[in-house]
């Protein structure tokens, strides 16, 4: 099995979740590309902070280990200009969730259709307790999602933009990341955009790993 695995987002716990991927992936021939900020974490209002946090930036010592695994791994400003930090959507600048489709599509667009099985797309803080990513089988218009139900959110679907897995035949639906995600009006969380993303381009959207079971957000 050969697996790409996309981080993309703030560093955070990356320290504390990195040995959980490599026992994840035992038994796979794999590579890494990162996509991140100079910061550690956010200095955005979000959901869980009322106020601004202007978090630590990447040390030495954390830029070498992206570098160890991601020679290539882009590393961005966090920056807001204007009123972007006020553009919210969803409790969130409406910046970062274009940033979250360009940082796939910049990766995507470097990988040849053949050189994978699976490619994963997660983030730095996700702790992997009971996957082992050399046992998935996957259909090219297939795509595996964690997450959990949730009734009152589009598709039934909640949590579900941690963690996917999909075929690299399906690369190019990245390529070309949706304009209109914002003008829609959804009724739960900021997942919710990915979500509608996909059902739109995927035939099958599989809920395959339980938030909290078999994978979960390490944030300290």
């Amino acid at each position: 099995m050969k697996v790409l695995v996309i981080l993309q987002g703030h560093y955070r716990t990356f320290d504390k979740t990195l040995q959980s991927w490599l026992t994840a992936l035992e038994d796979c021939e794999y590579d890494f590309r990162f996509s991140t900020f100079d910061r550690i974490d956010h200095n955005t209002q979000c959901h869980w902070h009322d106020d601004l946090i202007e978090s630590s930036r990447l040390t030495d010592d954390q830029i070498r280990k992206l570098k160890m695994y991601d020679p290539k791994v882009e590393i961005q400003t966090q920056k807001f200009y204007g009123d972007e930090i006020n553009d919210i959507y969803c409790h969130r600048p409406l910046k970062t969730y274009y940033y979250r489709f360009n940082s796939i599509k910049n990766i995507l667009e470097t990988i040849p259709e053949n050189k994978y099985d699976v490619i994963i797309i997660s983030r730095f803080d996700i702790l992997i307790n009971t996957i082992k990513f050399r046992d998935l089988v996957i259909n090219k218009n297939e795509i595996k999602l964690g997450g959990y139900p949730h009734h009152t959110f589009i598709h039934g679907l909640s949590c579900n933009d941690l963690i996917c897995a999909f075929h690299p035949q399906k690369i190019a639906v990245f390529y070309n990341p949706p304009t209109d995600l914002f003008e829609r009006k959804f009724n739960g969380g900021g997942e919710e955009c990915w979500t509608d993303f996909c059902f739109k381009n995927f035939e099958t959207v599989s809920l395959t790993w339980t938030n909290t079971t078999n994978f979960e957000i390490c944030r300290a």
